[in-house]
């Protein structure tokens, strides 16, 4: 039937071409250079429309064509696509920044940072220290970029920074505008547990503590940054270690050293372990 069908299809353009034919012979010469004027102008915009056809209406659909297409919130973004547009998220926010002496010409430089996102985290966050001296001009600038795990409180540490004769008193960080990623595949956080804290208070002040891994998959590329502070909440001292792995029920015991002795008392420490869930899933 198909064949049939198609061969009826074939007799019935052959004889509309032949009567065509027939009329066109039939038009004077006049009326012959209209028709051929008019065929040329039809041919061409079938040529545009085809391009347009295939160039944009039969291109397949993406997350990088620069087109407000599919069901994307904004182009290329929102929606189908994993890149997150600007209204969908709340800015990660910065609670506080800290400056800390080392020793003389060395400062660290800390900052706690919050993305109370649920769903959206951010692989590569660009940011930068400045530190500024008691008239509040700028001493030294420090970069660096890290990530930024959704839903989740962190803390980032600069260290061994050099600033010479000049004296720095406090610290602000800056953020570049991130470049959000939706999460794919939410899992539970990683179950690791901080045990055995202990201060030792000297000329140089040292903190010890057992790092252990309560859950069921191994982990690996563990920055630890611990924080003491003060009766009042205030942060007098940072530090940070890495972890290379720590294997499913394993632990690790840690040590904070510094070379001089605390601004004020020590009532409190916490430490963040941070491991990045923005590209491997964990």
């Amino acid at each position: 039937m198909r064949g049939l069908h198609s061969f009826h299809v074939i007799v019935y353009t052959n004889f509309i071409i032949h009567v065509a034919s027939l009329y066109f012979h039939m038009l004077s010469w006049n009326a012959r250079r209209q028709v051929d004027v008019v065929a040329l102008l039809a041919g061409l915009f079938l040529v545009v429309a085809f391009l347009v056809w295939a160039l944009v209406l039969r291109t397949p659909k993406s997350c990088s064509d620069g087109i407000l297409n599919q069901n994307e919130l904004g182009v290329d973004c929102g929606g189908a696509c994993s890149l997150v547009c600007e209204t969908e998220v709340v800015p990660v926010s910065t609670l506080w920044s800290r400056v800390f002496r080392v020793r003389p010409g060395v400062y660290s430089a800390g900052s706690l940072l919050e993305n109370p996102n649920i769903s959206f985290h951010v692989e590569n966050l660009r940011y930068s220290f400045k530190l500024y001296d008691v008239d509040n001009v700028l001493v030294v600038e420090r970069t660096g970029t890290t990530f930024v795990n959704a839903r989740e409180r962190t803390a980032i540490f600069e260290g061994n920074i050099q600033t010479g004769e000049r004296i720095p008193v406090r610290a602000f960080i800056e953020i570049a505008p991130p470049t959000w990623t939706r999460v794919v595949d939410k899992v539970a956080e990683p179950n690791l547990v901080v045990e055995e804290k202990k201060l030792t208070l000297d000329n140089k002040p040292r903190l010890e503590a057992t790092l252990r891994n309560s859950g069921v998959q191994d982990y690996f590329d563990i920055d630890v940054v611990a924080l003491v502070s003060d009766d009042n909440g205030n942060v007098v001292a940072m530090s940070k270690t890495f972890v290379n792995s720590l294997l499913q029920g394993g632990a690790r015991r840690l040590t904070f050293t510094w070379d001089d002795q605390f601004p004020s008392v020590p009532s409190a420490i916490s430490l963040y372990p941070r491991i990045d869930r923005t590209k491997s899933g964990i």
